[in-house]
């Protein structure tokens, strides 16, 4: 885990969920990053009958949502599965990213370090941007009551933002999703 001298834990190196994105080869990459749980599934018990799992969503001031499955091996106390609620942010360093037609999704790994409602500033700071945040509530509340799976909740909550500019110069061979269309300005 990042840590200061004091022992608390700290935010350098902590990667904007956003960007996640834009990493190339996510085989090799261990991230960490900061963010507040906008959605927490129930507890469900692994195959090994030994280990509880739990879905968690994550969001950062880029409003970008991503899920997390997370394993009572990587957070310590018995009872740490059932705290995690709504609102709570974390702090986890050593994340794999990983690619598929799903979207993105992040995955512990053996040297992961979770950990929940951090006393960092960058904790608090993104805590009270998330209170106050409109966009970022209407997404909390748009993710919660979606009748899609997860995965495809995520997919469409984080579309690829283009401006029309860009959206005019593209090959138009692309398959594209639209949205949304612009019908018109009232400027008074």
């Amino acid at each position: 885990m990042l840590q200061d001298k004091q022992g608390r834990p700290t935010t350098e190196g902590v990667v904007n969920l956003r960007r996640i994105m834009s990493i190339e080869n996510v085989e090799h990459v261990l991230i960490s990053i900061i963010g507040i749980v906008i959605y927490a599934s129930p507890i469900t018990l692994a195959k090994d009958n030994v280990t509880y799992l739990q879905d968690i969503v994550l969001i950062d001031k880029s409003c970008f949502a991503v899920m997390l499955t997370i394993s009572s091996h990587f957070i310590y106390g018995p009872n740490a599965l059932d705290n995690i609620k709504d609102a709570i942010p974390f702090l986890i360093c050593g994340l794999t990213v990983e690619k598929n037609t799903d979207g993105i999704s992040l995955h512990c790994g053996i040297d992961t370090t979770i950990t929940i409602d951090p006393r960092c500033k960058k904790a608090r700071r993104m805590m009270c941007w998330f209170l106050k945040h409109r966009f970022a509530q209407h997404k909390v509340n748009w993710i919660k009551r979606c009748s899609f799976s997860l995965f495809i909740t995520l997919k469409i909550s984080n579309p690829r933002r283009t401006t029309i500019n860009e959206f005019m110069n593209m090959d138009h061979e692309i398959n594209c999703r639209i949205i949304g269309r612009l019908v018109g300005v009232n400027l008074e």
